[in-house]
């Protein structure tokens, strides 16, 4: 950008300088002020006026931040990425991120429900343990808390003894386990196994 009297570039995009001026022109007629006599308050003369109004491209940043003051219009910059591909590739790399952290929680997830299983078969887990998961579902039931499949899956799964639910458990298929395991009854114990 040059300085002194010459001309500057307001900005080389196609229809910046024309938005400038619409926004200059809308001011100006919401004063009721006519060209010339916005041309005095401004302090510069009616060409200039006419032609920021115009979006002529080139004109003094001087001027125009003055006549933009003047008229009640303040110009706001904002950085604008100029690599739309880096942005793409950003996001692309953030999703991946995102996708192995999901990836990574959902088999701790897994894992804990097969420690919950090993510790329901060898029965080293507290008596309370399987009524309490039991409560959990009912609850879910009583107050509609999830859906009737979580339910109705949960159910089935831990009717019976611990041996027989740590079947249930390893015995789900994988998109099953993955479903159910994200809406778990055993949340109590998976949050112990996650933090240790």
């Amino acid at each position: 950008m040059k300085q002194g009297n010459q001309a500057t570039a307001v900005d080389p995009r196609p229809g910046f300088s024309v938005q400038l001026g619409e926004h200059a022109r809308a001011a100006r007629k919401a004063q009721r002020l006519s060209i010339r006599a916005a041309a005095e308050q401004l302090q510069c003369s009616p060409r200039f006026v006419h032609e920021l109004e115009r979006g002529k491209a080139t004109a003094r940043m001087d001027k125009v931040l003055q006549a933009l003051s003047g008229l009640g219009l303040q110009l706001n910059v904002s950085a604008q990425p100029v690599d739309r591909d880096a942005r793409v590739r950003a996001r692309s790399i953030a999703q991946v991120e995102a996708r192995g952290r999901q990836d990574l929680y959902e088999e701790k997830l897994a894992r804990a429900h097969e420690r919950i299983a090993a510790m329901l078969a060898l029965d080293t887990v507290d008596p309370g343990t399987l009524e309490q998961a039991r409560g959990q579902v009912r609850k879910w039931a009583d107050q509609q808390i999830c859906s009737q499949w979580y339910v109705d899956r949960w159910s089935g799964i831990l009717a019976g003894t611990g041996a027989q639910v740590a079947q249930k458990i390893l015995a789900l298929e994988k998109q099953d386990a993955k479903a159910l395991f994200q809406n778990t009854p055993f949340g109590f114990l998976v949050r112990a196994f996650l933090r240790a």
